[in-house]
């Protein structure tokens, strides 16, 4: 993290905040943002990684009306910190207070990111693939545009530009994988990612993923076939 830049009056703190950071996040990502990034951006990328996982896991965690408790008090406590000329006391939030004013065009991405968190924290399924597509357009993307766009030749461009045209489409493949991969899981918890005109399509019905019946495995089969290849 040191290589990456960090300096100033805050080096100790900042740099101490990353490595904590750094030991929560999953492996994997760590080990292919070092071999594939420059190490300028390890920082700024592991900062907005940190900050969107603990933002998903708030508003992933509990019932409906403490996902949105949640969801209020962190856009809160992120846009204090933000706009504020002091380092923060949370941990990810300092990373992403010293990420924005090393790369001002993040304040923006943040705040789009938090403007479509809701429909995550209200998410309780899809009824079509029109609803999928809004999400992903509101959340997935700006989600992924956190990280993305200090990738980008033009770190602020819009949806029409080439770069970000091809982060949609490929957050649109990744958040159906996703969703995939998460099936069960989510099922237990009363919503899952697959529109419910496609388990129609298929002759299927939310609860027979709930009960997992021996009946519905081919139908399950094809339907998760049909959504890979989409993927």
């Amino acid at each position: 993290v040191g290589g990456g830049g960090i300096a100033g009056a805050h080096f100790r703190r900042d740099t101490g905040a990353h490595r904590r950071i750094v030991r929560k996040l999953p492996i994997a990502g760590l080990v292919a943002a070092r071999l594939l990034l420059p190490a300028a951006l390890h920082p700024p990328v592991i900062a907005a990684v940190a900050y969107m996982h603990a933002t998903d896991e708030l508003i992933d965690t509990g019932d409906l009306s403490t996902r949105q408790e949640a969801l209020h008090r962190w856009d809160a406590q992120t846009s204090a910190a933000l706009e504020s000329s002091s380092p923060p006391d949370d941990t990810t939030l300092l990373t992403l207070w010293d990420t924005t004013r090393r790369h001002p065009h993040m304040t923006a991405r943040v705040r789009a990111f938090l403007d479509g968190a809701p429909l995550e924290a209200n998410w309780t399924g899809f009824d079509a693939e029109a609803d999928f597509q809004a999400y992903v357009d509101r959340y997935s993307l700006p989600a992924l545009m956190l990280m993305a766009s200090l990738m980008a030749p033009h770190p602020d461009a819009g949806v029409e530009d080439p770069f970000v045209r091809g982060c949609r489409a490929l957050i649109d493949g990744w958040q159906r994988c996703d969703f995939l991969a998460d099936l069960a899981e989510d099922a237990a918890k009363g919503r899952i990612g697959i529109p419910k005109d496609e388990l129609a399509r298929h002759g299927l019905k939310f609860e027979d993923l709930q009960t997992r019946s021996d009946a519905c495995v081919p139908a399950l089969e094809d339907l998760v076939r049909a959504q890979t290849a989409l993927a």
